[in-house]
């Protein structure tokens, strides 16, 4: 993305942690190793997830990144993030406490 009012992929990754983790990955996460990342993950599930492997957790980050990378691409709208952000939480609300 060349325009500097657009999220840049790793940023959309960064803000799509948030919500399959209780607190963001770091400014630094591509400078982590991956046994480095896995650990950050497991300390820093959600609680809905604490049970599942880290390295799931990654992945289900990573596709719903791509996801939202596509959609944003295709529809070029910055607010579209948080609303899909949102649709993620509240996915995993409704399915892990219904």
């Amino acid at each position: 993305m060349s325009n500097t009012t657009q999220l840049t992929e790793f940023e959309i990754f960064q803000t799509v942690s948030g919500n399959f983790l209780c607190q963001e990955v770091p400014d630094d996460w591509l400078d982590f190793t991956e046994e480095e990342q896995i650990d950050f993950v497991q300390e820093h599930l959600w609680q809905p997830l604490e049970y599942c492997e880290a390295s799931k957790v990654i992945n289900l980050i990573q596709d719903a990144s791509k996801s939202l990378i596509a959609l944003l691409s295709q529809k070029n709208i910055r607010a579209l993030a948080k609303i899909f952000c949102g649709m993620i939480k509240s996915y995993f609300i409704f399915n892990f406490w219904n």
